[in-house]
């Protein structure tokens, strides 16, 4: 694996520049800027903090960031499922019924066993700690 080459605060640029751009409408180019993060190889705590960040930006406006994530879970590169799953643990709270839907959505569209294992551990897994009561019912329909 080489080595990271973002900074936190790197990463926080990253997610501010990408959430401006999905504020203003603009997936694609929110995207772009996080494109080279998928094409590289990079550790799964700089892809957590980079979710995190995202996924703080999204509260109370999640549309528009919900687009953002179908895009880049198309794109199928492990580090997406890592830093989308990641950025919807913020959501639990306002949009809990979308994050057990949207879970289990790119669960499908991962169709790869590792898919299961980094969405299961990040929303799930908080979704089972923060909601239980909530999150058991839901569950038992995947």
């Amino acid at each position: 694996m080489k080595k990271d080459f973002c900074s936190k605060e790197e990463i926080t640029l990253l997610a501010e520049k990408s959430s401006k751009f999905i504020l203003a409408g603009n997936v694609n180019a929110a995207f772009q800027i996080v494109k080279p993060i998928l094409d590289g190889k990079y550790s799964f705590p700089m892809l957590d903090f980079l979710g995190r960040k995202i996924g703080e930006a999204s509260i109370g406006q999640p549309r528009g960031f919900l687009e953002f994530f179908d895009v880049i879970i198309d794109y199928k590169a492990m580090g997406g499922f890592v830093i989308v799953s990641q950025a919807l643990i913020p959501l639990l709270e306002n949009e809990f019924e979308q994050v057990m839907r949207k879970s289990r959505e790119y669960i499908v569209k991962g169709d790869k066993w590792y898919v299961c294992d980094i969405i299961s551990e990040r929303s799930l897994g908080y979704a089972l700690v923060g909601y239980f009561d909530k999150a058991l019912p839901g569950l038992k329909g995947f």
